[in-house]
C-alpha cells in the first residue's frame, strides 16, 4: 500500500522508536470515523497488516445509523483486506447510566475498553491502538484545566499507558483530513459530532473557536504546559521524597512533613495510595483542603476526613490514612491461651512463646477478639472512650488479653506489638502468628 502523503507514517515510526515499542500484533479501535480510519490504514502499512480492527457498537445512537456504520466498517475492512471483529454492547448504556448516576460517555468508555482488553487477549496481541490525535490532546487539557485538575491532568493523554498506545497524538486533525482527501479514502461521519450532546463536543464546537480568536498560538502554549507537567509528574513518581510508614491496612506520615509539603504533592500521594489499594474515591479538593487546617500544637487526636473506604486521622505527631477492611473469612474468638501451644484462628495460627505476669492465675490467661470488649467494662461509654485510643488499629487484628475477667493487655496481630498493657500485671509477652489471612 502506497500513500501520496507519508508524513503520518514518519510520525508513527518516530512514536514507535521513541517509546521502544515492538512491531507485534495490534488491536486497532476502529469506529469508521476519520481518525480511526487514518490510524488503521497507516498501522496496516507500518506493521505489514499484523493488525485486527475492532469495532464496538454502543447502540447509543439510532439503530439505523448504528447499523449503517457497521456495514461501512465491514465493507471497508473487506476492501482493504483487514481482519475485523465486531462486538455489540449487550447493555442498554443510556438506561444503565441513569441507574448508576454516571455519564453516558463514562459508561460507554468503560464497556468499550473492557471489550478491547478481551480482544487483546483473544488475539494474542501486544497493544491496543487508539486514534486520539493532537486536537484531542488540546481539548482534553482545556477540559481538565477548567475542571481544576492537578499537574497529572494537565499532562494530558499519555502516548503509552501499559498496553494502550496512541500513535497519532502528534498528528493534527488537519493532517488527518489532508491524508484522507489526498488518498481519496472514505470514512463514516457520526451525526453526534456536530451536536453539543457531550462535553468534548461543546468544547470543540463552542469554546475552542472563541479561544482561537483571542489567543492565536494557544495550541503551542498548551502543548508546552503538557510537556512540563508530564516532566513534573514523572519526577513525583519517585516516592523517596516523602517518608511513609506502611502497615497492612494503613499508611502513616509525619505530621509536620505532611503539613509543610505542597498540597498538590500530598493530594497526589493520597490518590496514588488509594489507587494502589484498589480504592476509587471521589474526594473533593475542598474536603482534602480541610485536612491542612489541623493545628500541630494541639494534642487532641481527631478524624480529619472519613469515607466508606478509608479515613484520615491526626494522632499525636502522625497523620494516618487507614483503610476500612471487612475481611470475609474473619471469625470472632474467645479461649484460654496456653504457653507453647498453637491455637487456630481465622486470622492464622498463633503461638504464645513467652509470658511474664505478676499473677498466680497465669494458666487462666484468656484471649478474645474485639467483639467481646464491652464485657470488661460496666459502663459502655467508658469502654468506648478507652478503645478510642486504638482507632489506628484495625479492630479485626486486635487481640484482648484478660485474667479473671480483667483486661490486662491488647496485642495488634497485624504487627504482633503489645499496644497497651496493665503494667502492674503484664510484664512481658511474645506471640508468633502464621498463615490465615496474614502472610507467613
Amino acid at each position: 500500500m502506497h500513500f501520496l502523503d507519508n508524513n503520518i507514517q514518519i510520525k508513527i515510526d518516530k512514536f514507535y522508536k521513541k517509546n521502544f515499542l515492538s512491531k507485534n500484533r495490534v488491536i486497532v479501535a476502529f469506529s469508521g470515523g476519520a481518525d480511526s480510519t487514518t490510524l488503521l490504514l497507516n498501522l496496516k502499512y507500518y506493521l505489514n497488516n499484523n493488525i485486527v480492527a475492532f469495532y464496538f457498537a454502543h447502540f447509543i445512537r439510532s439503530d439505523n445509523e448504528q447499523n449503517q456504520e457497521i456495514e461501512h466498517v465491514k465493507g471497508f475492512c473487506d476492501f482493504y483486506n483487514i481482519d475485523l471483529q465486531i462486538k455489540k454492547c449487550d447493555i442498554d448504556i443510556k438506561s444503565e447510566s441513569v441507574r448508576l448516576g454516571v455519564s453516558i460517555e463514562e459508561l460507554a468508555r468503560k464497556f468499550r475498553y473492557n471489550a478491547l482488553e478481551n480482544a487483546l487477549k483473544e488475539n494474542d496481541a501486544n497493544y491496543i491502538a487508539l486514534a486520539h490525535n493532537e486536537n484531542d490532546q488540546i481539548e482534553t487539557i482545556i477540559m481538565r484545566f477548567f475542571q481544576g485538575s492537578f499537574l497529572d491532568g494537565l499532562a494530558g493523554i499519555p502516548g503509552v499507558n501499559k498496553n494502550i498506545i496512541r500513535p497519532l497524538l502528534e498528528v493534527s486533525r488537519l493532517e488527518i483530513e489532508n491524508f484522507l482527501s489526498l488518498n481519496n479514502i472514505s470514512f463514516f461521519v457520526d451525526s453526534t459530532n456536530a451536536q453539543n450532546l457531550y462535553l468534548r463536543n461543546r468544547v470543540r464546537n463552542n469554546l475552542l473557536p472563541s479561544i482561537e480568536k483571542v489567543f492565536k498560538g494557544y495550541k503551542k502554549s498548551l502543548k508546552r504546559i503538557s510537556e512540563f507537567s508530564k516532566e513534573f509528574v514523572d519526577y513525583f513518581e519517585k516516592d523517596e521524597f516523602f517518608p511513609i510508614e506502611k502497615g497492612k491496612y494503613y499508611y502513616s506520615f509525619d505530621l509536620k512533613t505532611f503539613l509543610d509539603f505542597p498540597k498538590y504533592l500530598v493530594f497526589r500521594l493520597i490518590f496514588k495510595i488509594l489507587n494502589s489499594e484498589g480504592i476509587v474515591a471521589k474526594v473533593s479538593y475542598k474536603s482534602l483542603n480541610e485536612v491542612f487546617k489541623v493545628e500541630i500544637d494541639k494534642k487532641k487526636n481527631n478524624v480529619l476526613l472519613k469515607t466508606n473506604d478509608f479515613f484520615l486521622e491526626k494522632r499525636h505527631n502522625k497523620i494516618n490514612l487507614i483503610f476500612k477492611r471487612d475481611e470475609k473469612f474473619y471469625k470472632p474468638f474467645d479461649f484460654i491461651l496456653e504457653v507453647g501451644k498453637w491455637h487456630s484462628l481465622s486470622l492464622g495460627k498463633i503461638l504464645l512463646k513467652c509470658l511474664e505476669c505478676n499473677a498466680v492465675s497465669v494458666s487462666r490467661l484468656k484471649c478474645c477478639s474485639y467483639e467481646f470488649r464491652y464485657k470488661f467494662f460496666k459502663d459502655r461509654l467508658k469502654a468506648k472512650k478507652f478503645f478510642s485510643k486504638f482507632i489506628r488499629c484495625n479492630p479485626i487484628y486486635l487481640m484482648l488479653l484478660a485474667l479473671d475477667n480483667r483486661l490486662i493487655g491488647i496485642i495488634d496481630l497485624n504487627t504482633l506489638n503489645l499496644v497497651w498493657s496493665e503494667k502492674s500485671i503484664l510484664k512481658k509477652i511474645s506471640i508468633s502468628l502464621i498463615g490465615g489471612l496474614l502472610k507467613e
